[in-house]
């Protein structure tokens, strides 16, 4: 039998799974989310027209590797917009916005254990602000 001493750690570090407390210097506690494991093949051209633009990278997350430009903070907007990948927390996006020369990008791989193939289907898909590293490599993206 459990003593209470030994459910409140129980419970403690079954609801703190998933993120990581850092205590500072001046002792005050910061929480922060552990990394999603992720293994990207990320297909990246700056310019539709210009095929020279093309760059592609690799991303693993948790640990964090690859040959991507912006490996900490594409890891980081994945950590906090998983589902943006796995096509589902876009919502129904409705936009006639088409960029003739704009970038495009294609990532495929998987994100927690499940399969991606994700391209943005228009300029207005939310993935291209929410994973701009991710997307871009740190590259601003202009529409």
């Amino acid at each position: 039998m459990l003593g209470p001493v030994a459910v409140v750690a129980l419970a403690l570090a079954i609801g703190g799974c998933g993120t990581t407390h850092v205590r500072s210097q001046t002792g005050a506690s910061t929480t922060t989310t552990a990394a999603i494991p992720a293994r990207l093949r990320v297909d990246y051209t700056a310019h539709r027209k210009d095929p020279g633009s093309k760059q592609v990278w690799t991303l693993r997350c948790d640990p964090t590797g690859g040959n991507h430009p912006a490996l900490a903070a594409a890891c980081q907007e994945l950590t906090k917009h998983p589902r943006l990948l796995l096509g589902s927390g876009r919502g129904q996006i409705r936009c006639m916005l088409v960029l003739a020369n704009g970038p495009t990008v294609a990532v495929t791989g998987t994100v927690d254990g499940q399969a991606v193939r994700f391209s943005p289907s228009s300029a207005c898909d939310p993935a291209w602000s929410k994973l701009r590293a991710l997307l871009t490599g740190g590259e601003a993206v202009s529409r």
